[in-house]
């Protein structure tokens, strides 16, 4: 995913995000190894 998404500009939406652990390092590496890609978290908590 990581090589796919290198040079694209992208917009990763995570749904249900309270289930993803905070800090995940693998969000953490696609944001530092992918500069075009954003992502937008949703959940239930506010």
């Amino acid at each position: 995913m990581f090589e796919f998404l290198r040079d694209k500009e992208a917009l990763l939406v995570i749904d249900n995000a309270e289930a993803v652990v905070p800090g995940d390092p693998c969000i953490d590496r696609l944001l530092d190894t992918c500069p075009g890609v954003s992502v937008l978290a949703a959940g239930a908590r506010p």
